[in-house]
């Protein structure tokens, strides 16, 4: 009797053959199936949050988070290493522009009183480095940021620097059309705002020179010319890429940069960096 029944509990504790395969196959297609769902959850997610970008500016239809504004003097030339120097620096320039985030260049004339165009507006829509091939087409992007982006900027930027070589150098009166332009208005109050001059900043017009008049801003400002001149630069800091001349030495200088940050502070602006390209 204590046979037969050892027996059968020896029988009883044996499992169907296969059976643990079975099971390491189910957990092998559920964890398959969880990751299925994670991939779907996950583009479903990132689709969701694709930002819709306008087709000729490339900008987000929602509008941009940041800017940066670029004002090019053409009223003087640039011997070849300065314009090489300059060169590097609108370079690094582009570089530095934030995805999404966007970028308006100017050139300046001699006109004193007309509102102006930018030669270019565009947003950066990212190269495609950082982006999965599995969410979207690397190799694409990157055709588009080079075409659209990158080589439309440094094509402006070259014909920008060809001068015009002309009587007036209006830096004051067009520093106040392109902060109408780019940086009043409600839409523009929560705004990052980057300002880039590239200019001698000699103003010369017949209602204030600073050739003739010294770089004083304290007696700037009793000039009537000071109202007329009056930007609004609130919330934007500003960069001068100082263009040095060679026969300005009478003008240029460190009182002439003390002059140009008392003009942006008064204007509600913050200069945070000047550059000097000899």
């Amino acid at each position: 009797m204590t046979r037969h029944s050892g027996m059968r509990q020896v029988s009883r504790s044996r499992r169907p053959r296969g059976s643990s395969k079975n099971i390491w196959g189910g957990l092998i297609i559920v964890a398959v199936l969880v990751g299925f769902i994670g991939v779907g959850l996950t583009t479903f997610f990132l689709n969701s949050k694709k930002t819709t970008l306008d087709p000729l500016t490339l900008c987000p239809s929602s509008g941009v988070e940041s800017k940066t504004v670029i004002l090019i003097d053409r009223t003087d030339p640039l011997d070849e290493m300065q314009q090489r120097e300059l060169e590097i620096y609108l370079r690094d320039i582009k570089a530095s522009i934030p995805i999404h985030a966007s970028i308006s260049i100017y050139g300046m004339d001699q006109a004193e009183s007309k509102m102006l165009e930018p030669e270019i507006f565009v947003c950066n829509p990212g190269d495609g480095k950082n982006i999965s091939p599995w969410l979207a087409n690397p190799a694409l992007i990157k055709k588009i940021w080079q075409k659209k982006f990158s080589d439309k900027l440094d094509s402006t930027i070259a014909r920008l620097m060809e001068p015009l070589e002309v009587p007036n150098s209006p830096i004051m009166e067009t520093i106040k059309t392109v902060s109408i332009a780019e940086f009043i208005g409600e839409k523009n109050k929560a705004i990052k705002k980057r300002f880039v001059i590239v200019s001698d900043m000699i103003q010369h017009t017949l209602s204030y020179s600073q050739y003739t008049q010294s770089a004083d801003f304290q007696a700037y400002k009793r000039n009537s010319a000071y109202q007329h001149h009056l930007a609004d630069l609130n919330g934007v800091k500003v960069e001068i890429i100082y263009i040095r001349r060679h026969n300005s030495n009478n003008v240029q200088g460190k009182s002439h940069i003390q002059f140009w940050q008392q003009y942006v502070h008064s204007m509600g602006g913050v200069l945070i960096k000047v550059k000097s390209i000899n």
